[in-house]
């Protein structure tokens, strides 16, 4: 089972507007697996019941730091 995780945690689907889905993974850690769609300035990361928004190392002078949203 943990072997399937880990296949799908490198699986990407690329999706319209320059984004990318993504699973990642945090085996190491936690085991929980969660969902990430890449953009061009930043990565929408949805796992453990949050969502962030996480900006690439390019763009963090220019744009603020995420918040951390539950649901």
């Amino acid at each position: 089972m943990r072997s399937i995780l880990l296949l799908a945690a490198f699986a990407t689907f690329s999706i319209h507007a320059n984004a990318q889905w993504n699973l990642t993974s945090d085996n190491y850690t936690t085991g929980k697996v969660g969902i990430g769609i890449q953009f061009p300035t930043s990565k929408l990361d949805v796992r453990d019941g949050t969502i962030q928004m996480i900006p690439n190392a390019a763009h963090v002078r220019t744009t603020q730091l995420a918040g951390i949203y539950r649901f």
